[in-house]
């Protein structure tokens, strides 16, 4: 009886000690996910703010603590901080991408590109929507309407879907700018499509939930609200804005906002039971009062021109509303937006105060302070009061530069962003322990060295219309650089003529695919020797019918049908990789095969091989020649640029 008692009791204290170790588990990985989070880029409540945090004001002359700065791309999509990882977007010619950067370092942990840049040389490059974080993913949007889902700890691609083609819809003019809100295990955005203006798509393989609506897309972004217990999804498109059940998509209201052509980008903002929102064009704002039941679920509280609201949202801290009033009609390019930071009570409408001190400027609450991060790159700090603007430090960020990205909040640090740079500053007491290093050792990071960053350090408009200049360069290249080496390698090779050619087409290979990394780095600007493969692969596809057809023994038949199934391979693969670099002028280069066709045949005459492979050498410069340039020629046809 003892005995078994004791073996009772010995389980029930192994069974006591394993429970308590998995609620210790279950505790640890909760508060290793609730600290150091910032993975929505308006805050974990969609409603930016970013918590509290130790500010340690005033800073010293110099600015706060600056970690790191580096180049990180073009864009304005914002950045969120996930533990001690940094998630954004980015662009350069070879695509858009989702990167994921360490905190504390700054260094690239991983990149993943999933379509092609957009609007490479205007004002407006993309890519705009933020990334947002759900249970260990990614999700993000991109400017061509592609959405999609990447493991958050290796950037390894889940799902990709075309929001155009999901929702049969036109995407906006400017660019698709919305950040996906992750509500209720689907992916819930606005699409514009007929009998589908707000889209939710399962998050396990971006398959359509729901669709609702009828109405254009424009650039703001949806948020979740709790109306009275109710769960629902606030959506504003150009002219009406929308509440919707989230679990089955079924439509709760709508409200006629406006009329035309309204591309409003600001995020709505909820403070229950009232839901505030700003239009451009000096149109002012609107508070509403939800509530649940289909009596009334929205009312309009108070419309005035007291708040007009552009690029940069606004945020409510205690029942007031704080935010630029844009006088312009819409933000100024230039970065000079007219107009004054206000304080507007959410519930009135009445003005509490303006000052023109802070600019056309992103808000934050933190605390009882707000984060400023102004048009023209001068981070703020100021009191979030209804009393009066005042200012505890500011500090020059972004020198001469325009900047319309919020920043990212977590555990002291702050992520801000321009076109172009990103920067990580420390916001704590920089002699605390928890300090990550002195403002001295701050650095300036550039991507490292990969063969893509190569391409991407050096892109400029030869990556789709060339200068004569570049096409010489690259001509004389492929000549000194692939060929003439290569003829060398094959004169020095022991045997027959055919051995030599042989190796001249292997080394030829060779040195073209490398030609185009090792050139750029050495004359340091964007060299093309990639269409030299082509053009390769042609004549190697010529000798093998040329070789074939004098002797009807089947291996030689076999041979140069199975030498054509390669040559379409590798032209494929040239094709391919231009795609993948953006690297468009090399396709053009598959024109030039046609009129170097018979230069090639001359000079790969079984009779010419055997007596000397010197012989057909200058054949086949020549015929690269006429490939290249005939190339070059129709390249500067389709692109319209002077063949100057």
């Amino acid at each position: 009886m003892s005995h078994y008692n004791a073996e009772v009791l010995n389980s029930s204290t192994c069974l006591g000690m394993l429970s308590g170790f998995i609620l210790w588990l279950l505790v640890y990985a909760n508060a290793l996910a609730s600290t150091n989070q910032f993975v929505h880029t308006r805050g974990e409540a969609l409603n930016g703010h970013a918590g509290e945090m130790d500010l340690h004001l005033p800073w010293a002359p110099g600015g706060p603590t600056e970690l790191w700065r580096r180049n990180i791309g073009e864009g304005y999509s914002g950045a969120i901080i996930v533990g001690e990882r940094i998630y954004t977007q980015t662009q350069s010619l070879h695509g858009q991408h989702v990167v994921c950067l360490d905190l504390k370092s700054g260094r690239t942990i991983w990149k993943t590109r999933y379509n092609f840049p957009w609007d490479t040389e205007g004002q407006w490059p993309g890519p705009y929507a933020t990334p947002t974080y759900w249970n260990g993913n990614i999700y993000f949007a991109g400017c061509f309407g592609t959405v999609g889902c990447l493991d958050a700890q290796s950037g390894a691609r889940i799902w990709t879907k075309d929001l155009g083609k999901a929702a049969k819809a036109r995407m906006p003019g400017f660019g698709y700018a919305c950040t996906p809100l992750v509500f209720e295990n689907k992916v819930v955005l606005p699409a514009g499509g007929e009998d589908c203006a707000v889209i939710a798509l399962h998050i396990e393989d971006g398959s359509r939930a729901w669709c609702v609506g009828s109405a254009r897309v424009t650039f703001s972004s949806p948020i979740a609200v709790d109306v009275d217990g109710e769960q629902q999804v606030i959506v504003f498109l150009e002219n009406i804005a929308m509440g919707i059940r989230p679990d089955n998509g079924e439509e709760l209201w709508n409200y006629d906002i406006s009329d035309g052509y309204d591309p409003h980008c600001a995020w709505p903002l909820y403070d229950s039971p009232y839901l505030f929102y700003g239009l451009p064009f000096l149109k002012g704002g609107y508070t509403f009062r939800l509530r649940t039941g289909r009596t009334s679920p929205i009312e309009q509280v108070w419309h005035s021109d007291v708040l007009s609201i552009d690029l940069l949202s606004a945020t409510i801290v205690d029942g007031f509303v704080f935010g630029f009033d844009v006088r312009d009609p819409q933000t100024s390019p230039t970065g000079d937006t007219r107009g004054t930071f206000k304080c507007v009570e959410l519930a009135t409408g009445t003005e509490q105060w303006s000052s023109m001190s802070p600019g056309h400027a992103s808000v934050t609450a933190c605390g009882d302070s707000l984060i400023l991060l102004n048009e023209t790159g001068t981070l703020i700090i100021a009191e979030s009061s209804p009393g009066g603007y005042r200012e505890f430090s500011r500090h020059s960020l972004f020198p001469g530069k325009v900047c319309w990205t919020p920043p990212a909040m977590s555990e002291g640090y702050l992520v801000a962003r321009c076109r172009a740079e990103l920067v990580c500053l420390f916001l704590g007491d920089p002699n605390s322990e928890e300090a990550p290093i002195p403002a001295s050792q701050a650095q300036t990071l550039d991507e490292t060295i990969t063969l893509t960053s190569v391409l991407e350090r050096y892109h400029d408009t030869s990556f789709w219309s060339p200068t004569f200049r570049q096409f010489l360069v690259w001509f004389i290249a492929c000549l000194i650089g692939v060929f003439i080496p290569a003829a060398l390698i094959g004169g020095l090779a022991g045997g027959t003529s055919q051995l030599h050619f042989t190796s001249f087409i292997l080394t030829s290979v060779s040195l073209g695919i490398a030609g185009t990394w090792l050139a750029t780095l050495l004359i340091d600007q964007f060299v093309f020797t990639w269409p030299t493969i082509p053009f390769i692969a042609m004549l190697a596809i010529v000798r093998c019918y040329q070789w074939s057809k004098g002797d009807k023994d089947l291996c030689r038949a076999i041979f140069s049908r199975l030498a054509l199934v390669l040559f379409a391979a590798s032209i494929l693969v040239y094709a391919g990789a231009c795609k993948y670099f953006y690297i468009v002028c090399g396709w053009g280069y598959l024109v030039g095969m046609v009129p170097a066709l018979p230069l090639l045949l001359m000079a790969t005459r079984s009779s010419q091989l055997k007596a000397n492979f010197a012989r057909p050498l200058a054949a086949i410069i020549i015929g690269f020649a006429v490939y290249f340039w005939s190339g070059a020629l129709f390249l500067t046809w389709k692109s319209g640029v002077s063949f100057e």
